[in-house]
């Protein structure tokens, strides 16, 4: 499973804010996955189904030492709580595989803010309500996001998608070739 890169590049971002001078192997590892983002975008762009593997085991690399160097810059005393900076630095250092996933599998993507942003709404509406009343409730409003979100994403302005709705003849989605 591929870690949200732009959950990574926000948690490097704050480190090196929080110490420029020791968190500088937190931008330079941020400026490595967004030129990593930025390869395999261009690779799918141009209709590639994979990157070559030497341009892989460079960003990898590169990943490695910044991770390390993260690790080392913030040592851990015994009897005090390690660092977030060395927390970050050691995760990043454990999960390489999971954290790069989309370099070797073109049809990952490096973040997961589509599926968030789709989540976002039923969350935003729980914090102003304060709860769902009921599950039937929190269903109702689940299906209708849902069907409005996929006919989005077909193209369907939301106001024609809900518009065939109430007239009883909703959007469906197009039958594709088996």
């Amino acid at each position: 499973m591929q870690i949200c890169l732009a959950h990574v590049v926000r948690d490097l971002c704050r480190v090196h804010e929080a110490d420029p001078v020791r968190g500088a192997w937190a931008a330079q590892l941020r400026t490595v996955l967004q030129e990593a983002v930025h390869t395999a975008n261009q690779a799918v762009r141009d209709g590639k189904t994979d990157l070559n593997p030497q341009v892989i085991a460079d960003i990898r690399t590169r990943y490695l030492d910044l991770a390390e160097q993260g690790v080392k810059l913030n040592p851990h005393h015994v009897g005090r709580p390690k660092n977030q900076a060395r927390v970050l630095a050691e995760r990043l250092n454990d999960r390489v595989d999971k954290a790069l996933l989309f370099l070797s599998d073109l049809r990952v993507r490096a973040t997961n803010n589509g599926s968030e942003r789709i989540l976002r709404r039923a969350r935003t509406q729980m914090k102003i309500s304060g709860c769902w009343r009921s599950m039937s409730g929190l269903r109702a409003f689940c299906r209708a996001h849902t069907y409005l979100v996929t006919a989005a994403n077909h193209g369907i302005d939301a106001f024609h998608a809900l518009h065939a709705a109430f007239l009883g003849t909703p959007w469906i989605l197009p039958r594709t070739a088996a």
